[in-house]
């Protein structure tokens, strides 16, 4: 499955997650535009690849993914990341499987309100 391919459906998910804690959320892979606001959800690509049957046929592709899940607080950070969650593991094109999740204040530059970062682990597998 293709990259392009495989965002697009985190991002359609992903985009029902704005609904759970407020809107305007900014919603992107790899990276966050340093002066996009938050709450903010990227997610990246740790590692992927395709299963192969002992018929030598490709099976379901499985790919580890990081959603970081950014706001003002540690709650919104982490009631967000829930929802983000929840609007995964309802997708009907892929399986979601939590692996762990971690989170931590972190500084926004010059700014004085902290950025509160909560990240999912997560491995997702997608049809052949």
């Amino acid at each position: 499955m293709p990259f392009e391919t495989a965002d697009q459906h985190i991002y359609d998910a992903l985009s029902h997650a704005s609904t759970g804690v407020g809107s305007g959320i900014a919603i992107a892979p790899d990276v966050r535009n340093r002066e996009t606001d938050v709450p903010a959800i990227i997610w990246s690509v740790d590692d992927s690849g395709g299963s192969q049957t002992s018929a030598g046929t490709i099976g379901p592709y499985h790919a580890r993914y990081t959603v970081s899940v950014m706001h003002t607080t540690r709650l919104t950070s982490m009631a967000l990341a829930e929802d983000a969650l929840a609007a995964l593991e309802a997708s009907t094109d892929f399986l979601t499987r939590e692996n762990s999740r971690r989170g931590e204040a972190i500084a926004r530059g010059s700014e004085s309100t902290p950025l509160y970062l909560t990240e999912l682990d997560l491995t997702l597998t997608f049809g052949a």
